[in-house]
């Protein structure tokens, strides 16, 4: 019997959960299967690709290079299943079929939010569910074919590749304070005035990260020491 015949949904499913939990244990949670049914079938899967699809560590498993290849495939293809199952069950109920987006927590809130409104006006019985998560976390999401579209922002070219999208608009990075804060009461902030201060900055590696630091380099203050990194990657820049 040819490899490819030995493959089954479970094994698909199972390869998509392990993925996207980032653990067997979480995984066997959200099949409601046994971990040690969840180990068994990932070893018939690796036998069946001929590959190791994940490597372990004490914080979990991680996907090796054949396994994001097969992921890439298996989350698109059960996507796609899923969207012709739920065509066939709208179309004879009569309802749209359901979306599901990515967002980022500040663009869900303010840029999604009316959105959402207009779309529902357009299409009263469609099903819209909205995930968050950080920019990389949402496009790793889309590509495993776990979400229709993302609203996030734009990523290294690299990580864009096999991606259609399109630039709704450019926000502008702030200084943001308390009322009453010392640096409130100023019309005009002298950028060394910042040392003193505790920064909230985005999470480093994403893009408004480096857009913050390349202004701290341009105006000459080298980069701040004092910094607070919330994992969202979605805020201004705070002085406290």
């Amino acid at each position: 019997m040819p490899l490819q015949d030995r493959l089954k949904m479970r094994h698909l499913r199972t390869l998509v959960a392990i993925a996207e939990h980032g653990s067997l244990v979480r995984a066997a949670k959200a099949l409601s299967i046994s971990q040690p049914a969840v180990t068994k079938t990932l070893a018939e899967l690796e036998d069946i690709a001929g590959h190791r699809l994940f490597e372990r560590s004490p914080k979990g498993v991680t996907l090796t290079g054949a396994g994001q290849i097969l992921v890439r495939h298996t989350g698109s293809g059960l996507r796609a299943i899923h969207d012709g199952l739920s065509s066939l069950s709208a179309e004879e109920e009569g309802e749209a079929p359901a979306l599901v987006i990515g967002a980022l927590p500040n663009v869900g809130a303010t840029v999604l939010a009316p959105a959402l409104v207009r779309f529902a006006a357009l299409s009263p019985r469609a099903r819209v569910t909205v995930r968050t998560g950080s920019n990389a976390q949402l496009i790793a999401a889309l590509k495993q074919g776990f979400l229709d579209m993302v609203m996030g922002r734009l990523a290294e070219p690299s990580d864009m590749q096999g991606l259609t999208f399109e630039h709704l608009y450019t926000e502008p990075l702030l200084l943001v304070v308390r009322p009453g804060h010392a640096l409130s009461l100023r019309q005009n902030i002298d950028p060394t005035l910042l040392d003193g201060y505790r920064l909230i900055l985005p999470d480093a590696g994403t893009r408004i990260r480096e857009a913050a630091d390349r202004f701290f380099m341009a105006v000459g203050t080298g980069l701040p020491l004092k910094v607070i990194e919330p994992k969202s990657g979605s805020y201004p820049v705070i002085a406290s």
